[in-house]
């Protein structure tokens, strides 16, 4: 039986794994480190005269990490401790810790917003909500519309949301403001079980972002046009076209914002199917799964005639309670007050403005039309332009996602919806801190559809539509589930069970049954990103853009929290830190909306059969340009792939 012998060797490495004899001696080593040492099992070795074990002062590899050495024990506790505390914060939230976070963060921010200047806070929250005490008071009274009030900048829904709290005071006697946090964490509620019921992590991108964005969110009515926005997304992954039309109907008599959606859905709208190269639709009778669009689909007249029929009955709803309580007079006197806004301090567009003001040059910001606001002649310009830009946006984009011109976008409305959103707000001329609470609620709903750019080319019928035979209804196949990626968010098959190898990516995994890729269907490329790893690599670039995303939002919510309500009043006096603050937090905005863009301008898949831009523009530079010095003799035209669909010009 052999043992281990130790000498001297001039390769100065450890083995890779030593047994269980070297373990031995390195414990009993534990400050120096062997960096010469031949391990063997081929019996006692002569001593070899004249040389000696070379030792230093380092600590012992880890087994199986030769050359790196063992951080110190502290060090190695300290960052078991840290993994073991945030280790659960990445995995998937159960129900019941979601009711106890929603909970517990509800009641702290609910704290926040009484309590916050005695904490601390330089500017409260409660001012809103004492002015629609006003406003709720004098509408369950009979005074009408507060259309006199400079301040009464909404549609006339907004009037019904408002004295609801005031109907509940007087019935109960309960304080307005009790009533108001109730039906504001009453949405807030509904959102989260909305979320929690499709994605776990949906439903934590949610709690954790209305966290970050601090008491403002409870302070505003904003939760009660977003959960409109969920409810409308959510129908729009089931295809209830009439309840997509009816939410987004009572949403935008709410405040405006919800309107963005209808351009968002775009050819969606009673489309059905999977993506080129997936097969066949699903059954009539089976499950409707999520909702994945053909490259060349259209959208149905009966479900256009629907999400109409749904707007009607949101527009009648209204006119009813409006027209019995005599507050229909002037309800759209909002659109004149929207008008004459200036350009508000925390706009995007007025960052030159606060740093101008930071520096001492021009005037600061005045307190008009419910906001402070700049009111130089530049400024009223730059609002004016601003307006502009916000119509031409909407336009582009109705045009860009209605017409068949480009089919072949990401069909993901909340993707399109958060773009067009981010947009709309970075060139707004204003800007509030709740209106954020808006690209929270449609960011979370990023997570209910499949990830076009992931859902590969299948031949398995409902693969990519959501009535896999391998998993059942409501399978999808994520980004990590070709190419061996991380899975995204919403990701409900894994690589093993999608018909793909789990290390490559491409081809079928032995052993699947019934639904397995069929190689035959799935279309040709020429070159490296061929079939599914062509997929895989459009997935794999529209990974950073949805980090982006996911990470920026909130960082934006946590600096909006300090800059509002907490640094409030040296912004408006000018201070440099709360200044800086307000220009990064703009950065990152202005960053997050390109990130935002290019995911929802992207497209989805490429047409079949068309080989990738970059082997095109490869191919097109080897016919035209003249190739290096050689031998004399005949030149022969480049061979063209099998896939072209055109001959090689002569």
């Amino acid at each position: 039986m052999g043992t281990a012998r130790i000498g001297a060797t001039r390769t100065g490495t450890t083995p890779a794994q030593p047994g269980r004899r070297d373990l031995a001696l390195w414990r009993r080593i534990p400050s120096w480190n062997v960096r010469t040492a031949d391990i063997g099992t081929a019996g006692p070795a002569p001593r070899r005269p004249g040389r000696r074990l070379s030792v230093s002062r380092r600590s012992p590899p880890r087994p199986g990490y030769p050359g790196r050495p063992v951080p110190p024990a502290r060090l190695s506790r300290w960052a078991s401790q840290a993994r073991r505390w945030t280790q659960p914060w990445f995995r998937p939230w159960s129900a019941r810790r979601i009711r106890i976070f929603w909970l517990v963060s509800r009641v702290l921010l609910v704290i926040l917003a009484v309590a916050g200047r005695t904490l601390g806070a330089q500017h409260g929250v409660l001012g809103d909500v004492r002015l629609y005490d006003h406003w709720g008071h004098g509408l369950v009274h009979g005074a009408g519309l507060p259309v006199d009030d400079d301040r009464w900048q909404y549609p006339p829904a907004a009037a019904i949301a408002l004295a609801v709290p005031s109907v509940l005071e007087t019935v109960t006697r309960l304080p307005y403001e009790v009533g108001f946090f109730l039906m504001i964490l009453a949405a807030d509620a509904a959102v989260t079980g909305m979320l929690a019921r499709r994605s776990a992590s949906a439903a934590r991108f949610w709690l954790l972002g209305i966290c970050a964005l601090g008491p403002v969110a409870l302070a505003r009515f904003d939760l009660l046009p977003a959960v409109l926005v969920v409810a409308a997304l959510v129908g729009a992954t089931d295809r209830r076209w009439g309840r997509v039309g009816l939410a987004v109907g009572l949403g935008v008599l709410l405040k405006v914002w919800p309107a963005l959606l209808l351009p968002a859905l775009g050819r969606v709208v009673g489309a059905h199917g999977p993506v080129p190269g997936a097969g066949p639709a699903p059954a009539r009778d089976a499950r409707p799964g999520p909702l994945v669009v053909r490259a060349t689909g259209a959208a149905s007249w009966p479900a256009l005639a629907r999400l109409a029929g749904g707007l009607v009955a949101a527009v009648a709803l209204v006119a009813v309670v409006l027209f019995a309580t005599g507050w229909w007079r002037e309800s759209f006197g909002f659109l004149g007050a929207q008008e004459a806004r200036g350009l508000q301090t925390e706009a995007v567009p007025a960052t030159p403005f606060v740093l101008a003001h930071m520096v001492g040059l021009g005037s600061g910001p005045v307190y008009d039309w419910g906001s402070f606001q700049f009111g130089s002649p530049a400024a009223r310009a730059v609002a004016t332009a601003c307006s502009v830009v916000e119509i031409v946006a909407v336009l582009g984009a109705t045009v860009w996602w209605w017409t068949p011109l480009r089919s072949r976008a990401a069909a993901n409305p909340a993707d399109r919806m958060l773009a067009l959103l981010l947009v709309v707000l970075v060139t707004s001329r204003v800007l509030s801190p709740q209106y954020l609470v808006w690209l929270l609620a449609v960011a979370a709903c990023r997570s209910l559809w499949p990830n076009p750019a992931a859902t590969g080319p299948a031949s398995a019928p409902g693969l990519a539509t959501g009535t896999s035979p391998v998993v059942g209804p409501g399978a999808a196949i994520g980004a990590g589930s070709v190419a061996g990626t991380a899975p995204t968010e919403g990701l409900d098959l894994a690589a093993g069970h999608s018909g793909l190898d789990p290390a490559t990516g491409a081809g079928p995994v032995a052993g699947m049954g019934p639904g397995a890729l069929d190689q035959a269907s799935v279309p040709s490329f020429a070159g490296p990103d061929a079939g599914v790893g062509q997929v895989a690599a459009r997935a794999a670039r529209s990974a950073p853009s949805r980090r982006w995303i996911t990470v920026g939002l909130p960082a934006i919510c946590l600096i909006s929290l300090v800059v509002y309500p907490i640094r409030y009043d040296d912004l408006l006096a000018g201070q440099a830190v709360a200044s800086l603050l307000l220009v990064v937090r703009n950065l990152l905005l202005v960053i997050v909306c390109c990130f935002a863009v290019a995911r929802a301008a992207r497209p989805a898949l490429p047409r079949p059969g068309r080989r990738p831009r970059q082997q095109r523009l490869r191919s097109w530079l080897r016919m035209r340009l003249p190739g290096p010095p050689g031998p004399a003799g005949p030149r022969s035209e480049p061979a063209m792939p099998a896939t072209s669909r055109t001959a090689p010009p002569t």
